[in-house]
C-alpha cells in the first residue's frame, strides 16, 4: 500500500471529534437524562480534566504541586496517578 491508498483507506472512516453534533444519534441527552436521574453528582465535584496528545502528564503534575502549595485538596488520578475509580472523593 502506498502513502495514496492509505490516506484512502483512512478517508473511508468517519472523524467522530471533526463531526460531533453534525451525526444523528450523537448527543449528550442520553447521558444528561441518566445524570439527572442519579441527582446529578457531577455538579458536587470539583475536577480539572486534561486531554490531548502531550504533556498531560506533565501539566497534571505541575497543576498538582501549584494546588497542593497553596493549601489545595487534590487527588491526580489516571494514568500517572490512581486509577479513578480508586480515588477517595470525599474529602
Amino acid at each position: 500500500m502506498n502513502f495514496r491508498e492509505a490516506l484512502q483507506f483512512l478517508d473511508r472512516f468517519t472523524n467522530r471529534e471533526a463531526t460531533a453534533g453534525r451525526i444523528h444519534g450523537l448527543s449528550l441527552a442520553a447521558m444528561s437524562q441518566l445524570t439527572e436521574c442519579m441527582g446529578e453528582p457531577h455538579k458536587d465535584l470539583r475536577a480539572i480534566h486534561v486531554t490531548g496528545t502531550n504533556g498531560k502528564s506533565t501539566t497534571c503534575k505541575i497543576l498538582e504541586h501549584v494546588l497542593k502549595k497553596n493549601k489545595i485538596n487534590v487527588r491526580l488520578g489516571g494514568n500517572i496517578g490512581k486509577p479513578v475509580l480508586d480515588l477517595d472523593l470525599k474529602n
